[in-house]
């Protein structure tokens, strides 16, 4: 009779023990999905304050030069390997040049990309290398730049989405789905593809207020 009591009361212990490890399941599945949530909340939050510092640059450089910079590489600054990232790669070598308002402040480490791996044919002015850079989302994927005088241009990025595979996208300048117009009419675009990666998602990232 005690040997039955035992064998009975040891399986319960274990019921006991696999109902914990469920519960422990469960627990961390929400604890990991909740700290991904806050991870990629705080890394939009840094993408939305990283294009809000660029347009200050924009404005400041239109301040000083009476226009913004071109979207399309000039040709006196040699030619690139491809025609990828070209708006972004324009943004690099406006705002990070020597004595640029981004000098020494987005041209660091994390700040930079080079997902279509080019270099000019020389080297431009207020630069050390060739190798033509990006500006970088949080993600590190090009930031695309477009000037209004290129809203009608079709630009082609290269990114890295979430799952690590490479892709590239067609990118348009956005219009006011309301009106038809494009947002900022007389002034640039900058657009970051978000956390996904990928542009022409829901997660985008402007620089102007856009209705989803």
């Amino acid at each position: 009779m005690q040997q039955r009591f035992d064998k009975a009361r040891a399986g319960f212990t274990l019921i006991e023990m696999l109902a914990v490890l469920l519960i422990l399941a469960v627990l961390s599945y929400f604890l990991i999905t909740n700290l991904r949530s806050a991870q990629e909340t705080t890394e939009v939050g840094i993408a939305k304050n990283g294009l809000s510092q660029m347009k200050t640059m924009l404005d400041q450089l239109s301040d000083d030069k009476g226009e913004f910079p071109p979207s399309q590489l000039p040709a006196d600054i040699g030619s690139a390997a491809n025609a990828l990232n070209v708006g972004s790669e324009c943004l690099y070598l406006a705002l990070c040049a020597e004595g640029a308002p981004g000098a020494g402040k987005l041209d660091q480490a994390k700040g930079l990309c080079n997902t279509d791996r080019d270099m000019l044919s020389k080297r431009p002015k207020g630069f050390e290398v060739q190798d033509l850079f990006e500006l970088a989302d949080p993600w590190g994927n090009p930031i695309a730049y477009i000037r209004s005088s290129d809203y009608d241009r079709e630009f082609h990025y290269v990114c890295v989405d979430a799952a690590g595979e490479e892709s590239e996208y067609s990118v348009r300048a956005q219009k006011n789905p309301d009106t038809g117009r494009f947002f900022e009419p007389h002034g640039f675009q900058l657009l970051s593809a978000g956390p996904d990666g990928q542009f022409g998602t829901t997660d985008d990232i402007a620089s102007f207020a856009t209705k989803k």
